[in-house]
């Protein structure tokens, strides 16, 4: 786990610094054909694309229980993911090694023991449950520097394994980011998100601008879901009144949430931030859909890892051809739209940063030592009452529980237990990190929350001292 973490703050410093200044991918494009790139590791690449997947999950917790939505993967491997497409090479080449004699190869996890009691949807759920608890490695390369397979387990501290298993890479990354990417190209669009000045409560035209989230309601089939979004995709290109006559019509297949798109002190933040290519609409729909532009911004940084690292593994392998060059940099000009998002792919990668420390949090809890170099400076405990009791029950101080919070807030990704964002007075981005859950034992609610400003975040996932403490 430690290279791992290692190689993934690299790569987290390679793409935040890539995009430091603007969103160019005219730029990214130079300075792949230039050779600029030519000297990285692809095997670092490799191992990006594996946290990606894994913050992919860690990040739609909510959306594999929600209601309508429980049977997710079931549905999606069986009916609409091309198993086949790795049969011939990837799969071949896997058998023809003696560790895999006896594999079924039969989904994108095979679990030791018991995989055929197990539906693609359980299997899921140990795979993200694993990501949570850093319990997951032993990266197998090919010659290129691809992952071809690696291992994953459930252990509770100081208990047995209940599950472990092979998780097949290139199966695994492409199924969650079907799974997952809320696009209706590439899977499933769960909602979408606008600005617009009509108003359905009031139905008439409004002055400021309202902002909708629309998701489908209480589906018997998620055939239905697929359906209805891309009626909607298919309706928001057309004339306003008919868009709306549609809403309206449908409303009772759909959730609509209508809110107030303004943000208190966001034209301090956004005058302080933008740059020539800035959207202003587009930068405030992150702090009112958080989850779905992140869930772009994700993707965004699949589609551009996975070309780059093909560039590369073609020009290592001398058969980049004028063919193949132009296909991955078309490939890489689909990003272009998303070059207004430069203030919002900036916080996200602190987000990504995060993500990364938590491996090192799941470390630090489980050995039950903290380097005394190790600052926590900025944090503050907005529920200290929860942390003295956490200080009497755990016999931990301090560090202990902004860790633990910091931790769960990340590993859990629903809508109690979570990163959150707000601007203060003074345009400051705050991050908030919530622990809100049930207490197994007492059966009382346990509510933990942390605050830092953006800076601080920074400073606090850069520290020296955090990696320097793996072992």
């Amino acid at each position: 786990m430690k290279d791992y973490i290692l190689r993934n703050r690299k790569m987290l410093e390679f793409y935040s610094n890539l995009y430091k200044d603007e969103i160019n991918i005219t730029k990214v494009k130079d300075k792949l054909l230039s050779g600029e790139f030519d000297n990285l590791n692809v095997k670092n690449f490799s191992l990006f694309r594996v946290f990606l997947t894994g913050v992919s999950l860690l990040t739609n917790k909510e959306t594999m229980e929600e209601e309508g939505f429980s049977n997710l993967a079931d549905f999606y491997f069986n009916k609409k993911f091309d198993k086949n497409k790795f049969s011939v090479k990837y799969i071949q080449k896997l058998k023809k090694n003696p560790k895999f004699k006896n594999f079924n190869f039969d989904s994108f996890y095979e679990e030791k023991g018991n995989a055929k009691k197990n539906t693609p949807t359980r299997l899921l759920e140990r795979v993200r449950n694993s990501f949570a608890h850093s319990q997951y490695g032993n990266f197998n390369f090919d010659a290129s520097g691809s992952i071809l397979t690696f291992e994953s387990y459930n252990q509770e501290l100081g208990k047995l394994k209940t599950s472990e298993g092979v998780i097949y890479e290139p199966i695994f990354y492409e199924f969650v980011e079907r799974l997952f990417s809320n696009n209706p190209n590439l899977g499933i669009a769960y909602r979408q998100g606008f600005f617009d000045e009509y108003s359905i409560k009031q139905n008439k035209e409004l002055k400021e601008k309202k902002f909708y989230n629309i998701k489908y309601k209480n589906p018997k089939k998620l055939s239905d879901v697929e359906k209805f979004l891309n009626d909607i995709a298919k309706n928001m290109n057309k004339d306003k009144k008919d868009f709306f006559a549609y809403i309206s019509k449908n409303q009772k297949k759909f959730y609509i949430e209508e809110k107030s798109s303004f943000i208190e002190n966001y034209n301090i933040f956004f005058d302080e931030r933008k740059n020539n290519k800035s959207d202003y609409w587009y930068t405030k729909k992150f702090f009112l859909d958080k989850k779905d532009e992140f869930s772009n911004f994700i993707l965004h940084m699949k589609i551009l890892n996975s070309y780059i690292m093909e560039y590369l593994i073609n020009k290592n392998n001398n058969s980049l051809d004028k063919k193949k060059s132009e296909e991955i940099l078309n490939g890489i000009e689909q990003l272009r739209e998303d070059e207004s998002s430069y203030i919002t792919f900036n916080i996200m990668f602190l987000y990504l940063k995060c993500f990364n420390v938590m491996n090192i949090s799941n470390k630090i809890l489980n050995g039950g030592k903290i380097n005394k170099n190790i600052s926590v400076k900025g944090f503050k405990i907005k529920t200290w009452i929860d942390c003295i009791k956490y200080f009497f029950k755990e016999k931990k101080d301090k560090k202990f529980y902004i860790f633990e919070k910091f931790r769960d807030a990340l590993a859990h990704g629903d809508k109690d237990r979570c990163i959150e964002i707000k601007l203060d007075k003074k345009g400051e981005l705050v991050f908030i990190f919530s622990d809100k859950y049930i207490d197994k034992k007492t059966k009382k609610e346990t509510l933990g929350i942390l605050e830092i400003k953006e800076k601080e975040l920074e400073n606090f996932v850069s520290q020296e001292v955090l990696y320097n403490s793996l072992i």
